[in-house]
């Protein structure tokens, strides 16, 4: 700010009026204010995981001619940094890209970014000053943090049906297998009086299709015509994308390509009454163990244990 004085007065004359200004040139230099820069940053937790591998989510930045996709480093996203060199109100939306692991409930937040360009800064009067402000849809917050969970898994439990002569087993019991793809044995489990067969309790978190087999285990019993047959189970775990709720198990029980309405029936004959069912005769499946079959087994025993309690006596 420049201070001038005019001095006034006459002519010799007295005749006019004189002004005599104590300067007569002024000189104004104007400057660009420096420009400033904001970065974005956004925190990521993921349940179950500590430390989120790098790269394995994605998101975006929209907004004022600006579209920028990043992916995460660590539990850190991190946009490009932002430059301003004038006045004004921008506006941005920043969210996360739903990927395609089933597992994974994405977080679907949609933030809006307003940042104020400003220059009122009696402390720095050169350079532009930015306020931000970040709303989740719902209210202000002081940052960015999406916030991944889990999907809810979902629980199978096979069944079947176990009859002696067509009939509830009652007192007879006997065991079955559920096997993995693999062979592996992932249930053994027996029936009870009524002939219901339960295994033990399926889970799934992940989409896929999971194949199992279901058969009956042989043991000595004379006279006992056993089920040989195996069932082949699939179960197609899937959910949907487009939502947050568990995931379906659809279950499926076939024998020789053949699609069961119900649970499976394993069907054991006590010997000499195979006639009751064709199904269950040594040549389609089934086998019988007789008393012959089991006669050295069971003498070598008896001869043990009589040799074991004279050795006693002695």
């Amino acid at each position: 700010v420049y201070e001038a004085s005019v001095t006034v007065g006459v002519n010799d004359k007295r005749t006019q009026y004189t002004a005599v200004p104590s300067a007569t040139q002024f000189s104004f230099y104007n400057e660009y204010l420096d420009p400033t820069e904001v970065q974005f940053t956004a925190t990521k937790t993921l349940e179950g995981t500590e430390n989120i591998p790098d790269g394995i989510f994605s998101f975006t930045l929209v907004g004022e001619g600006i579209s920028e996709t990043v992916q995460n480093v660590g539990n850190t996203v991190t946009f490009s940094k932002i430059t301003y060199d004038k006045l004004g109100t921008h506006n941005y939306k920043i969210r996360e890209i739903i990927g395609d692991n089933l597992s994974i409930l994405y977080d679907r937040t949609v933030y809006t970014v307003t940042v104020k360009v400003i220059h009122n800064d009696p402390e720095d009067p050169t350079a532009y000053k930015t306020a931000v402000t970040f709303n989740n849809g719902e209210e202000n917050v002081e940052g960015i943090a999406f916030e991944n969970t889990l999907r809810e898994p979902v629980d199978v439990i096979l069944e079947a049906r176990k009859t002696v002569n067509n009939e509830k087993p009652g007192y007879y019991q006997f065991e079955f297998e559920l096997k993995d793809a693999d062979g592996k044995v992932v249930s053994t489990v027996k029936n009870d009086s009524e002939g219901k067969i339960v295994f033990d309790k399926l889970t799934f978190d992940k989409a896929g299709t999971y194949n199992y087999t279901m058969s009956e285990k042989r043991f000595f019993a004379i006279g006992m015509l056993f089920d040989m047959k195996v069932y082949d189970v699939e179960i197609v775990v899937t959910a949907d994308s487009t939502d947050d709720d568990p995931f379906e198990a659809t279950v499926t029980v076939s024998r020789k390509g053949k699609v069961l309405e119900d649970w499976p029936v394993f069907r054991n004959i006590t010997n000499g009454r195979s006639e009751e069912n064709e199904d269950y005769n040594p040549s389609t499946g089934a086998t019988v163990i007789t008393a012959a079959s089991v006669a050295a087994v069971t003498a070598g025993g008896i001869v043990l244990v009589k040799f074991i309690r004279n050795k006693k006596r002695k």
